[in-house]
C-alpha cells in the first residue's frame, strides 16, 4: 500500500513539476529533447503544434490516468480494511478461547501482532497431555498458525515456517523456534 502510494506521489510530482498539471504557464525546459518518451504529448500541451484539439485530447488523458489511479487506490484501501476485519475477527475468536487473558503485541505500523500470549490460545489439542513429542508439538504450532493465518497475515504456514529448535525452559513452558521465510526469502524482524 505505501509503495503504490510513494510512486503515485512520483508520479504527479513529476507532472507537476513538467507543468502539465495545475499550471497556467507551461514549463519549458531546454532538457526536453525528441528522444524524451513525452516529448510530442508535450509539445502538443505547450501548443507548438498550435492543435486545440490535441491539447484537449492530452488532458482528457491526464485525467483519465488519475481517475485510474484514484481507482487503484480506492481498492488498495478496500482490500487492506478487509484484511483488518478478518485480523478482527481472529481476535475476538483468540479472545474467546483466552477468556480475556490474551495479551497482544503489535509491530511498528500496527499491523501485524509480533507477540500474543494468553493462558489457552486453541480450543483443540491435536495429542494427549502424555505425548508431548517434537512432533506433536510441531504439529500443534502448524495448526495454530493455520488457524490465526488471517491475523499474521501468512498464506501457507507449513511452506512459510522452518523449525528452527526447540527449547524447555525451567518453568515447564516450551518454545518452538521457527525462521519465516516468503517465497524463498528469510523474514527478518524484531
Amino acid at each position: 500500500m505505501r509503495s503504490y502510494f510513494y510512486r503515485l506521489l512520483f508520479v504527479i510530482t513529476l507532472l507537476v513539476s513538467w507543468g502539465l498539471v495545475w499550471s497556467n504557464t507551461p514549463y519549458k525546459s531546454a532538457r526536453f529533447s525528441k528522444e524524451h518518451p513525452f516529448y510530442g504529448k508535450v509539445h502538443r500541451y505547450l501548443g507548438v503544434s498550435g492543435a486545440a484539439s490535441e491539447k484537449r485530447a492530452f488532458e482528457a488523458e491526464v485525467k483519465q490516468l488519475s481517475r485510474r489511479m484514484a481507482t487503484k487506490v480506492q481498492a488498495l484501501r478496500h482490500a487492506h480494511g478487509e484484511v483488518r476485519v478478518r485480523q478482527s475477527e481472529s481476535l475476538i475468536r483468540l479472545a474467546r478461547i483466552s477468556q480475556g487473558s490474551l495479551e497482544v503485541h503489535w509491530n511498528e505500523a500496527h499491523t501485524r501482532p509480533i507477540f500474543i500470549r494468553g493462558s489457552r490460545l486453541q480450543e483443540k489439542t491435536l495429542f494427549k497431555p502424555g505425548e508431548l513429542t517434537d512432533a506433536n508439538l510441531q504439529r500443534q504450532a502448524l495448526a495454530f498458525l493455520q488457524e490465526n493465518r488471517e491475523l499474521f497475515q501468512i498464506e501457507d504456514p507449513e511452506r512459510e515456517f522452518k523449525l528452527l529448535d526447540i527449547q524447555r525452559d525451567r518453568h515447564g513452558l516450551i518454545h518452538l523456534r521457527y525462521q519465516q521465510s516468503y517465497r524463498d526469502l528469510e523474514v527478518w524482524g524484531r
